[in-house]
């Protein structure tokens, strides 16, 4: 777990569904910001579907 990692996820502006999102996938990077949990792993994480979870990846992925 990166606590900066958590903290930027934090900060970002975004959905609450989004949010959830970023902050599982922070919670599991490491100390140089990269993590790799499967999409279904992070969906039953978020208590989300996977389509919901799948959403949320690309909205916050399109964002600048």
């Amino acid at each position: 777990m990166s606590m900066e990692a958590l903290n930027w996820a934090f900060s970002v502006k975004c959905t609450p569904t989004q949010k959830l999102v970023l902050v599982a996938l922070a919670d599991r990077a490491d100390t140089e910001g990269g993590c790799g949990p499967s999409l279904t792993q992070t969906a039953l994480r978020c208590s989300l579907s996977l389509r919901a979870t799948q959403l949320a990846l690309i909205a916050l992925s399109m964002r600048e």
